[in-house]
């Protein structure tokens, strides 16, 4: 008896269950003979090459499919990287023009910083020279109010002696109209004195503001 006969039909191939069966029936009628087998041994191979024919399509297929696969999948792969480096060279592109605009910015506030420097240093030697002025100018105003008083004291002086004399004359005076007479004449005198002391006023007054910086609009 065949090997195949002694393993059950659930673990064989279909191939093979069907030349057993085909076995088995040709055996039942009369015994195998060399032809019978022979011609098993040549239907077992038929279909041996059919179904490897089979196989051998469904591998081919199944190799095209991945090779298709692998194709397409290196297409979408390559695409998808091809995109990343687009975006990398954007990105790339755009860090070094922030890095230009930046540089630039930087530059502006330097050079920005370094004019408004300039621009206050110029404006405090401008205030400092001004102030100069200023100074010397009040030096010599201070000066010509010293003369002022000077002369005011001069002038009051010259006042009491006149009072003084007033006194003499009223002491002197025998009538109201002589005394009448003296007070319009020391009216009179005492109105020039302070027409000329009012003048003197005036005029070193109209000095001094001329001689005075004008004052500043700009802050």
């Amino acid at each position: 008896m065949s090997n195949k006969l002694l393993r059950p039909q659930s673990e064989m191939h279909p191939l093979e269950r069907m030349i057993t069966l085909l076995e088995e029936k040709h055996m039942s009628i009369e015994p195998p003979s060399l032809e019978s087998r022979m011609r098993a041994q040549e239907r077992m191979t038929t279909l041996f090459n059919a179904r490897f024919e089979e196989l051998e399509q469904d591998m081919d297929a199944s190799f095209k499919q991945v090779a298709a696969y692998y194709v397409h999948s290196e297409q979408v792969i390559e695409t998808r990287f091809n995109g990343i480096d687009t975006r990398f060279d954007k990105v790339d592109t755009r860090i070094q023009q922030l890095a230009q605009d930046m540089d630039a910015s930087f530059k502006q506030v330097v050079a920005y910083h370094v004019h408004s420097e300039q621009v206050i240093e110029t404006r405090f030697n401008e205030v400092e020279a001004r102030l100069d002025k200023v100074e010397a100018r009040l030096d010599k105003v201070e000066v010509r109010l010293d003369k002022v008083e000077a002369r005011l004291d001069n002038i009051e002086v010259r006042l009491d002696k006149v009072e003084a004399r007033l006194d003499n004359i009223e002491a002197t005076m025998v009538t109201k109209e002589d005394l009448a007479k003296v007070e319009t004449r020391l009216q009179e005198s005492i109105n020039a004195i302070e027409v000329r002391v009012f003048d003197g006023f005036k005029q070193m007054i109209t000095m001094i503001d001329l001689r005075l910086p004008p004052p500043s609009h700009g802050g």
